[in-house]
Formats: C-alpha cells, sequence, structure tokens
C-alpha cells in the first residue's frame, strides 16, 4: 500500500492533486480474478510479502533484518 501511495505522488499531476486515504483503488490489478473479497485481499497480501521478500534478497539486506 505504502508503495502505491509513493506511485500516486510521484506520478500525480501538479495542478490537479488530490491527496488521498489508502484505498484498494490504486493499488495494481491482481490477474486473476476473486468471487470473495477475502481472498482477493489475501491475494494482495500474498504479493506484497513475495515483494518484499524479493527486495530484501535483491539488496542483500537478509544479513540486516533479524526477525
Amino acid at each position: 500500500m505504502m508503495g502505491a501511495l509513493v506511485k500516486y505522488i510521484i506520478n500525480a499531476s501538479p495542478t490537479n492533486f488530490q491527496p488521498m486515504k489508502a484505498n484498494f483503488g490504486i493499488v495494481p490489478s491482481l490477474e486473476q480474478h476473486f468471487k470473495e473479497k477475502a481472498d482477493k485481499y489475501l491475494a494482495y497480501s500474498d504479493r506484497a510479502l513475495t515483494e518484499l521478500a524479493n527486495f530484501i534478497k535483491n539488496n542483500r539486506l537478509n544479513d540486516e533484518i533479524n526477525f
């Protein structure tokens, strides 16, 4: 969600900028369609965790983070 908000702020038109709270409307769409909202939100969560793990791995942050 934080990445989507940052992308929104960076790409917003300076003349028509409208502040907004976090919402799923600015998050990139999922390829798969879901009937249940809970399943869709779980897929968003899974994608976010996968992307975070990839970011940590690709930026060699494994040694700096203790979970």
